[in-house]
């Protein structure tokens, strides 16, 4: 997993995220920080081995911070068979200081 932080042209903050899975797939996402929100759509998803093509056809992962103790992550997912709709969310809750 490796992150990159940039500016972009537009004078705006994105966050680029790089992730290698056990599945053989390799994902690559880029969004917008706003405030205390991080945005990452789905730019692409490469094989590195002879596992299948994945149905899915856009992602979606949202993280926001909620307040000091509270961030939030949500994922949502459009696939062969179903339109956009939210497939994962979590609150974590920060419990040591």
């Amino acid at each position: 997993l490796s992150l990159l932080l940039q500016t972009c042209f537009q004078r705006r903050l994105y966050l680029f995220r790089q992730d290698c899975k056990f599945s053989g797939f390799v994902t690559v996402e880029e969004g917008p920080i706003k405030g205390n929100q991080i945005k990452f759509k789905l730019k692409d998803v490469g094989r590195i081995s002879f596992s299948r093509d994945l149905p899915v056809h856009d992602l979606v992962r949202e993280w926001t911070l909620l307040d000091k103790n509270t961030l939030q992550a949500r994922l949502s997912m459009e696939t062969l068979t179903h339109g956009m709709q939210e497939h994962t969310f979590i609150r974590y809750h920060k419990i040591a200081p």
